[in-house]
């Protein structure tokens, strides 16, 4: 990203947070929401694809 792109994402950051913040807050939650659930669901998938560990058997002698 060249650094024309990064002044005007921080600057309209920086405008969105000074003219609607309650709208940067409610942005912000729906993104930090959408974190959480994406990482559940990549945890809980990944859990079904590592294989059961296999029970001890007790030796017999």
């Amino acid at each position: 990203m060249d650094k024309t792109l990064i002044f005007l994402l921080i600057f309209s950051l920086l405008l969105v947070t000074w003219q609607a913040p309650f709208a940067m807050l409610t942005l912000m939650g729906i993104v930090a929401l959408s974190v959480v659930f994406v990482r559940i669901t990549w945890g809980l998938l990944q859990g079904f694809n590592q294989p059961a560990p296999e029970a001890q058997r007790v030796p017999t002698d």
